[in-house]
Order: C-alpha cells, then structure tokens, then sequence
C-alpha cells in the first residue's frame, strides 16, 4: 500500500480531533510544506512546458536535514533476551521512555522518546514488546538456526511535530481509519482499509510521526519521476517510442451464473500506454497514443462470497 495513502488517512483522523488555533496541515501538501524545508528552484530541471520549477532537497525527504523532520528514528540491536530493549524503562501502560540506562545500547537514545517498533512490529507498552520477544525465543526453541538479534526502534518527535499534532499527546480517545494486512486464504496477505476506534490520541500520534519516515521519500521520488516523465513527453523525437506501463492493475472476472457458491477470480494483467509520433499542431504538442493490455490467467483471491448459497 502506498505510503502516500496510509499518511493521507492517518491525516484525517487528526483532522477530526484538531484544536482551534493549531498549526494544522490540511492536506497532504501542506504536511510535507509543514514538516520539511522549503522547495528551491532548480533552474537546470526547467523544461518548456512543464510547469513545475520547484523542489525539496532530497536530504529533508530521506531525514538527512538537521533543521526539519517529524521524528528522528534511532535503530538498535539488541540481544532476543534483553527484555530491557536496551536498558529502558517504559512509563507504565504506554511506550513512552522513562528512564535509560547509562551502561545500555540505548545510552544515546533521547529520552523524550518513545519504542515504536521490535523486530518491525508496533507496540504500545512494555507488555506488547515482551509478547514480541517471547514469540521470537519460542521459534527458536525449535529451531536449527535461532535468531540472537532483534531490531527496536525509538522515535523522538521533533519540536515541529509537537507543534502542529502536540494536541494528540493525552489520554483521549478516538477513531480513525489505517490501512492495515488482512490474512486471506492460502497464506495470503492484503491491505485493507479498516476503522480503528476508541484508541488514545497518544498512538494516533506516533503513528502519524512513525509513517512520515516512509511518506516523505515516496513523496519527494514520485514528484521526480512524474516531472521526468512530463520532461520526456516534451522531448522525445519522431523516431522514438515512450511506453508508461503499470504492473499493478487487477480486474474481477466474474462468471455468468451468480447463484453458486463459488469464489469470484480476477485477473492480473499489464498495461502499456505507448506514446509515439509527435507532431506540431497549431502550436501545440501532439502524440499518439495506444494502449497494450496483456492479460494472465485468472485466479483465486481467496475472498468467499458471503450468503452464496450451498
């Protein structure tokens, strides 16, 4: 799922709950205009006819920028039988650092800070992090190659990002939608669109900080390659062909007979849309374009439909 539409719900879950008088972003741009440096122009990517001259430094997306940024991430590995997660002490009930350990792996990490992550998974309290770890230590139990580290994340929030989302810091509740993985039949994962009600605005929080680290690179790459793309739309000569593909596009192949039981299909297949023949006309660009869509077997999504009949 693109990072782009994770952030753009997270977004909206804030939106819902934002007090009067905060520095809000409204909107995706606006987050991105909030939290990182200012576009500069870059005058040897000006092309004719594209109409965008303005960009973000590559280090404020990638949070290589010391003066902008949501959350500074600091990754550590620590043995699968360190329950401390690297000599910290939690606040009771949430993962927000208390204390830390002069002597730990964690020495560094600020301590206005919270654990976000062990071994890639979210967690609230010391609780989750513990059933993390011990899930971990009981596969190895029974394995021939048993896992001695594991990755935890601490994130600090930056003054930035408790200016604009500090309302969310209490104990609140509140609903929002996140996408998240649904298992599916067959092994399968999906994403999936899903309500997450009743939780403290604290986790809404951190989630938002935590996906920024994700959004704002996707962000900054997908501006780029859609002015590349504008710029060779504008260039390319009459001997030459572009093809823009997308590999990613599914279509539910449905049957003519509903009435049984069986599990709708669908259809992966690739789509080429093939610019060639560029032309003068009354001042203006032209080309021609075909579309090229190849088409592979169809197969299960392992979906039951509900209330089909026996």
């Amino acid at each position: 799922m693109s990072p782009t539409r994770r952030a753009i719900e997270l977004l909206k879950g804030c939106r819902r709950d934002a007090r009067a008088g905060c520095e809000f972003p409204r909107n995706a741009d606006e987050f991105c205009d909030f939290a990182l440096c200012p576009e500069k122009e870059h005058p040897e990517m000006f092309c004719p006819g594209v109409r965008r001259k303005k960009f973000r430094d590559r280090a404020c997306a990638f949070g290589n920028c010391t003066k902008c940024g949501l959350v500074d991430e600091h990754v550590l590995k620590v043995s699968v039988d360190d329950n401390s997660c690297g000599g910290v002490e939690l606040e009771d009930g949430v993962n927000w650092v208390s204390a830390i350990s002069a002597q730990g792996k964690a020495a560094d990490v600020p301590k206005c800070s919270f654990l976000g992550k062990v071994n890639g998974v979210y967690v609230r309290n010391r609780a989750e992090a513990f059933d993390v770890l011990n899930g971990i230590r009981q596969k190895n139990a029974d394995s021939q190659r048993p896992t001695k580290t594991v990755k935890v994340s601490y994130f600090a929030p930056t003054e930035r990002a408790l200016r604009a989302f500090g309302f969310l810091l209490n104990q609140s509740t509140c609903s929002w939608k996140e996408w998240q993985k649904v298992e599916r039949g067959g092994g399968r994962t999906e994403d999936e669109l899903m309500q997450v009600r009743d939780r403290p605005q604290w986790e809404l929080f951190q989630k938002l900080v935590m996906h920024s680290l994700t959004y704002f690179p996707h962000d900054w790459s997908d501006i780029l390659q859609l002015h590349e793309r504008r710029v060779v739309l504008r260039t390319f000569d009459n001997d030459t062909i572009v093809i823009c593909s997308d590999f990613a596009a599914q279509q539910e192949a449905r049957g003519n007979d509903r009435g049984t039981c069986a599990t709708s299909t669908h259809v992966n297949k690739d789509i080429f849309v093939v610019y060639h023949s560029p032309r003068d006309v009354e001042g203006n660009r032209v080309c021609t374009v075909d579309v090229w869509t190849f088409f592979f077997p169809a197969r299960s999504k392992h979906k039951d439909n509900v209330g089909a009949g026996a």
